[in-house]
């Protein structure tokens, strides 16, 4: 795999590679956001 591409293609091929290693993993895992101890309603997929 080269440069440029789609950051859903290197997250595909890193969970085939995972997998492939038969590695557990979580992905695509939401987090939730808080700014001044309030919780804010959007969250961040990591």
């Amino acid at each position: 795999m080269g440069k440029g591409l789609l950051e859903s293609v290197y997250h595909q091929c890193m969970k085939e590679e995972l997998s492939h290693r038969k590695i557990n993993f979580f992905t695509e895992m939401k987090v939730p956001i808080f700014y001044k101890k309030q919780r804010i309603n959007n969250r961040f997929s990591m």
